[in-house]
């Protein structure tokens, strides 16, 4: 599928210049106005994440986080030291949610979609280990 995908984007990005370059009028003017079009979401996206990223430097995602801490503290405290399968498990999610934490605060690709779902997978694991 993947093949299928980057074939079809090729074949489309080879159209579109040919058409550019050496096509009619009309197909010039239809290139000169996809070409235009793709720069708009390019920067769209760019507004977009600029946007997340300050969000985050704002606080956006900072009570999650210091929320998932002290929930962590919590289940420290009350995993016996007998237990050090799970007391290895709370390690894990720690870093985890440390290394997300550093990802959505560097200037990564991330989406604010993408960042919900990576927060709901860590909240899942959280979950399962205090049940």
């Amino acid at each position: 599928m993947k093949t299928f995908l980057k074939i079809f984007v090729i074949l489309v990005v080879a159209i579109v210049a040919y058409n550019y370059f050496k096509g009619t009028p009309e197909e010039k003017a239809s290139s000169e106005l996809i070409i235009k079009e793709v720069k708009d979401v390019g920067k769209a996206v760019q507004d977009l994440l600029k946007e997340e990223h300050t969000k985050y430097k704002e606080g956006k995602y900072d009570k999650i986080f210091d929320d998932l801490k002290d929930l962590y503290s919590r289940l420290e405290s009350s995993i016996s030291q007998s237990n050090p399968e799970m007391l290895t498990k709370l390690d894990e999610l720690k870093e985890k949610a440390v290394s997300l934490e550093n990802e959505i605060g560097a200037d990564s690709s991330l989406t604010e979609e993408e960042i919900k779902k990576k927060i709901d997978e860590l909240l899942n694991e959280t979950r399962e280990l205090a049940e």
